[in-house]
């Protein structure tokens, strides 16, 4: 996979998109409508949130290192659990 170009760019998508979602906490209007955004268009669905779900805790552990706490952890899961069910929300299907 890490050969695959589509599977680089289109990650790099979903972590342009969490990194915007991160971006816009204080926000929550800001970060509901890009969750919109994203679901309305089919680019992500709450099921791949979900599934995905581990290996984005692997590469933020990876990629955080020392930095990764309990806490960071928790965090990254409460913000991956608020996406998937705004996802639901408003997926057209």
């Amino acid at each position: 996979m890490r050969d695959s170009m589509v599977f680089e760019t289109y990650a790099t998508e979903i972590f342009y998109f969490f990194d915007e979602i991160i971006v816009n906490l204080e926000n929550v209007d800001a970060a509901l409508t890009e969750i919109r955004r994203v679901s309305q268009l089919g680019i992500m669905r709450s099921e791949m949130f979900k599934d995905m779900r581990a290996t984005f805790m692997e590469t933020l552990s990876l990629t955080l290192e020392d930095r990764f706490t309990e806490t960071a952890e928790e965090n990254y899961k409460l913000l991956n659990s608020f996406v998937i069910f705004n996802a639901r929300r408003y997926t057209l299907v």
